[in-house]
């Protein structure tokens, strides 16, 4: 399955993407994020996929990012967090 993070994301959608991306996973354990879009990304949004990311890796599902913009890359720069959201 795959999801598509919207262009702009902020604690706002952190329910909302929750849900979205569980309901996913729930039928099909392996999840492709495409990031390409991401223009803004706030801290929550990320800490909620790096326990999304971990979560996965514990049930042993294959979890694949799809294109990082520039922004998505940046913003987990800043966190110290890019090599988490690494394909393995």
């Amino acid at each position: 399955m795959e999801y598509v993070l919207p262009q702009n994301t902020s604690i706002r959608d952190v329910a909302a993407i929750y849900s979205d991306i569980t309901k996913l996973v729930a039928v099909e354990g392996d999840l492709t994020v495409d990031t390409s879009q991401v223009a803004r990304i706030d801290t929550p949004v990320i800490q909620l996929l790096a326990i999304l990311n971990e979560e996965l890796v514990r049930r042993k599902c294959k979890l694949t990012w799809k294109t990082p913009s520039n922004a998505f890359v940046y913003a987990t720069g800043l966190l110290g967090l890019t090599g988490l959201f690494k394909n393995h």
